[in-house]
């Protein structure tokens, strides 16, 4: 009937203002990440090499572009890339879980959590990186974060070691046997992957 016809289009209506508000939402807390990470990291004086060390996060979040998983108006992407921006927040910085909750959700906090290194001074550094490695197989986004983080940290590895100046490119390679074994899954980012691997297991494609 009319009637019926009128309260389903109603309906749908109030679903779209809702999901409108909530993706409005979302965007309000990327920018405020972006500040943080911009605040807790440059405005602290913290570098990524000889560049500030946003200059890392904005590539860890460009990289997530490249690969499809950052449209600026798809509700993941957005995700992705507030843990992108925030991704070192915890680990080196004097930002805290409970600061980041207040400007995101329990959910991404978890996330950047589990991409933070184990700090237990008690373990040896094998197992410190296999717990972090665990922490964060458990976790969709982290995964995917954590792929493209450790893709713009071989790329810049590798053009420093070209250039003659430091480089972690012989750790990521040491560390990759574990990386894949404990964080890869099948049909997952499976382009990253392929590439990540190709960086670091074939000298002539990197």
């Amino acid at each position: 009937t009319e009637a019926t016809n009128d309260s389903r289009v109603s309906q749908v209506y109030t679903k779209l203002i809702e999901w409108d508000r909530h993706v409005r939402h979302i965007k309000k807390r990327h920018k405020k990440a972006v500040n943080l990470a911009i605040e807790a990291h440059d405005l602290k004086g913290q570098k990524y090499g000889e560049r500030p060390y946003s200059a890392h996060l904005h590539d860890v979040r460009a990289v997530l572009k490249e690969f499809g998983f950052g449209p600026r108006d798809s509700v993941m992407g957005l995700k992705l890339g507030t843990i992108a921006w925030l991704h070192d927040i915890i680990e080196d910085t004097h930002v805290t879980y409970e600061e980041l909750m207040e400007i995101t959700d329990r959910e991404m906090a978890d996330d950047v959590f589990a991409l933070s290194n184990e700090a237990n001074p008690d373990l040896d550094t094998e197992s410190r990186k296999k717990i972090t490695f665990e922490r964060i197989a458990g976790r969709l986004k982290s995964r995917i974060v954590k792929l493209a983080d450790r893709i713009s940290n071989s790329r810049r590895s590798i053009q420093n070691s070209i250039q003659g100046k430091p480089s972690k490119i012989d750790k990521y390679r040491r560390e990759w046997p574990l990386f894949k074994e404990i964080i890869f899954r099948p049909h997952e980012a499976e382009e990253m992957w392929a590439h990540l691997e190709l960086l670091l297991t074939d000298p002539e494609y990197a």
